[in-house]
């Protein structure tokens, strides 16, 4: 995510994260990467998690296979990962991961 917004975004780009109650998921961390570019084009956002998609006017040789990699680690962790352009410009994409309930527990 910090690639994509390095490469493909501008400006200050910020790197946080939170915990959240995720539905259905329980207590979770959601890991944010925001950017204060130009932000996605609105016709892509359905679509950028998805194995080889590209932005239109993206020239830059990438595969168009980081965000869909993003999305495959989230999932793998039982998470998910999303992507919104932010109000006040620019793109913020992230993932939410549940906590492990071993994570949880006291040490033995």
């Amino acid at each position: 995510m910090v690639d994509n917004a390095l490469r493909y975004g501008g400006g200050t780009i910020a790197l946080s994260a939170r915990g959240v109650i995720a539905p259905g998921a329980g207590d979770a961390v959601e890991i944010h990467v925001t950017d204060a570019g130009e932000g996605f084009p609105p016709a892509f956002l359905d679509r950028a998690f998805e194995r080889f998609s590209r932005a239109p006017g993206v020239r830059d040789g990438g595969s168009g296979l980081g965000l869909a990699i993003v999305a495959t680690v989230a999932e793998a962790h039982g998470g998910t990962a999303h992507a919104a352009n932010r109000p006040t410009g620019g793109a913020d994409v992230w993932l939410v991961i549940p906590l492990s309930s071993r994570l949880n527990r006291e040490p033995a």
